[in-house]
């Protein structure tokens, strides 16, 4: 099943190049259905699949399924992040979060262009800041043998029964598949209920565009200018760049975004702006 999901989605990847996005569409979300019951929302394949698809959507011109794919992304990739920040090394959960960072990034390209509230757009964003450093100290009061010692054993059980039963389809292939589908769904069980354990009490929120995070809370006629970095896409031709979104947050709660356009055209005012004011550069 591995071998065909890659075979799948490497003939979306030529019929992408090829700008055939409605030939492509099809064959990514059968790639993608099948890299999750072949490998889960865990592996690198499934996480390749999960971005490209909202790249086809917004080529398409279907920027609300964009939106949606892409927020769905977004908390996938999060779960993996909290349960990385659990049972992983530091390397891996630096790995996890750029990966959470470019999900990010795609449901913000989508979203803008679905004309989605800034506040929505907002509340992804206000709710991934800050989140390594608050999942590894959180990670670092469940030490070995703490209280997610005895779910992160059942995430390998689970993992490992499901790749032991991948390499052996036996005679009954029916049967055979609807066991991996069985075990496969154990395999997600036991990942998401570790991902929901590590961020108990830590107050995630989850990234999928749905729920509103705490806004700041500011004096009377007074406002905050949040930046973020956005390195935004364009799906027709992908090709990338870095741009600056200011979100303006009112005391009466209200959110805007300014799209302030490129974050090196920017950054280069601001150098020539130190070397005016002869300003040294940190």
């Amino acid at each position: 099943m591995l071998f065909r999901s890659r075979a799948t989605d490497n003939r979306a990847g030529l019929l992408r190049k090829a700008g055939d996005w409605a030939a492509a569409e099809p064959l990514q979300r059968e790639s993608l259905r099948d890299f999750l019951l072949a490998v889960g929302e865990s592996h690198r394949s499934t996480a390749i699949c999960r971005t490209n698809l909202p790249m086809t959507l917004m080529a398409l011109g279907r920027h609300d399924d964009a939106f949606a794919m892409a927020a769905e992304s977004v908390a996938a990739a999060q779960r993996l992040f909290l349960l990385t920040c659990a049972a992983g090394s530091e390397r891996q959960q630096f790995a996890a979060f750029a990966a959470l960072r470019t999900h990010l990034d795609a449901a913000l390209t989508a979203g803008r262009r679905a004309g989605q509230p800034a506040d929505r757009l907002y509340g992804m964003v206000l709710a991934w800041k800050g989140q390594v450093s608050r999942q590894r100290r959180r990670s670092r009061t469940h030490a070995d043998g703490g209280p997610l010692a005895a779910l992160e054993q059942r995430v390998r059980d689970a993992t490992g029964a499901l790749a032991a039963l991948s390499l052996h389809p036996g005679g009954d292939r029916p049967a055979w598949e609807a066991a991996l589908r069985a075990a496969a769904a154990k395999r997600d069980e036991c990942e998401r209920t570790l991902a929901r354990a590590a961020a108990e009490g830590a107050g995630t929120v989850i990234l999928d565009g749905t729920t509103a995070p705490r806004m700041p809370v500011l004096p009377a006629a007074a406002a905050l200018v949040d930046v973020y970095e956005q390195l935004s896409v364009d799906p027709a031709t992908m090709r990338f760049q870095r741009t600056l979104l200011a979100f303006v947050v009112r005391a009466d709660g209200g959110v805007h975004l300014v799209d302030l356009g490129s974050a090196t055209a920017m950054a280069d005012l601001v150098d020539s702006w130190r070397a005016e004011f002869a300003v040294a550069a940190p």
